[in-house]
């Protein structure tokens, strides 16, 4: 028995099936690998990701409306330097020395820290 288009049409919008195809076709979808798969959807036109549930990502998307996601690099951060504080230094009789090696710590590596006189100088390599 060969069906019509038009009865095959409302039978899809009965059973929901032309619906949720429609309703795929509106939105792009993503999965990204953030420490564990998170599922996103968006409007086409949106700039907005939202959250969806992996049942609706699975249910949903194709290879048509599947957008995929490049882990982004990481940003290079500043380096430490780390000196080790000698345990004889003396705060009592030498501070300026003690406060350059807590300098030394604390500053990114392309920092430069220098004492200068009774001062203590830091520039930028």
């Amino acid at each position: 028995m060969n069906l019509s288009e038009s009865y095959i049409e409302r039978i899809k919008v009965l059973s929901g099936v032309l619906n949720e195809s429609i309703d795929s076709n509106k939105y792009h979808y993503q999965v990204r690998d953030i420490g564990g798969d998170v599922f996103y959807k968006k409007l086409k036109d949106d700039d907005c990701w939202h959250f969806t549930t992996e049942l609706d990502f699975y249910k949903n998307s194709n290879k048509e409306n599947l957008i995929y996601w490049e882990k982004p690099e990481p940003k290079e951060k500043d380096k430490v330097k780390q000196f080790e504080i000698n345990q004889d230094l003396n705060y009592k009789k030498n501070p300026i020395e003690t406060y350059k090696r807590y300098l030394e710590n604390i500053c990114p590596s392309d920092f430069k820290i220098e004492i200068v006189g009774d001062y203590i100088k830091v520039t930028k390599d």
